[in-house]
């Protein structure tokens, strides 16, 4: 790679050096160029419309009986990251977009995040390594215990890596409930998608792979 860099660059210099160029005509490409430059949105400004394009859209979910979102929220949203972990990759600007849809066949939810100063892959390789041991964790201010189901296996779409995907067992004052969630990344952005159903219910892994194609679809094209 070396020795053909090398090569390319004397030939631009050997170009360069046959045909003279008018100090008017430097002075025209250079400004050009810098017009281009200056015109170019930076990632910050691209990223909250990435965010956007990367979710199930609004009407995505029509096959389940929905015209839109049951809510939405253009802010930073709670992630079922196992034992509530922070990573290093995880900092400065990240746009974020939570959808939720909820009727009496699914309860389910996504969170689209971008990131200007890591890849969506980087912050999901320091989630799985973080969160290797993690068996049980408790979120506040009402403490809510999550247990993690290690004999259930949530597998991953063909061809999607890094991928997180874990079932959890949780409960309030008067249900138990089952979570299932996955996490997974491309370019600059991380979707996290996550079902939920009452009483113990392994259906939740199936509404979990029912949704996690379109998911990966609209974040992957």
């Amino acid at each position: 790679m070396r020795s053909l860099g090398g090569l390319l660059v004397g030939v631009c210099l050997l170009s360069a050096c046959s045909t003279p160029v008018s100090g008017s005509a430097v002075a025209e490409r250079t400004n050009a160029t810098a017009v281009t430059t200056s015109s170019a949105p930076s990632l910050n400004d691209r990223l909250p419309t990435m965010v956007q394009q990367g979710a199930i859209p609004k009407d995505g979910m029509a096959d389940y009986g929905f015209t839109g979102p049951s809510a939405e929220e253009y802010a930073f949203q709670w992630q079922p990251k196992p034992c509530e972990v922070e990573v290093e990759a995880e900092r400065g600007y990240m746009p974020t977009l939570y959808r939720e849809w909820i009727n009496d066949e699914i309860v389910m939810r996504q969170v689209v995040t971008g990131y200007a100063e890591a890849t969506g892959a980087e912050v999901l390789r320091q989630v799985i390594e973080a969160t290797r041991q993690c068996a049980t964790w408790s979120i506040e201010p009402d403490p809510q215990q999550f247990t993690v189901l290690k004999d259930v296996v949530v597998d991953p779409p063909e061809g999607v890596d890094p991928f997180l995907g874990y079932c959890a067992t949780t409960a309030d004052d008067t249900k138990t409930y089952w979570l299932c969630a996955a996490f997974f990344s491309h370019g600059n952005l991380l979707s996290c998608v996550y079902t939920v159903r009452a009483d113990y219910p392994p259906e939740t892994l199936d509404d979990l792979y029912g949704v996690l194609p379109r998911a990966v679809r609209h974040l992957t094209s």
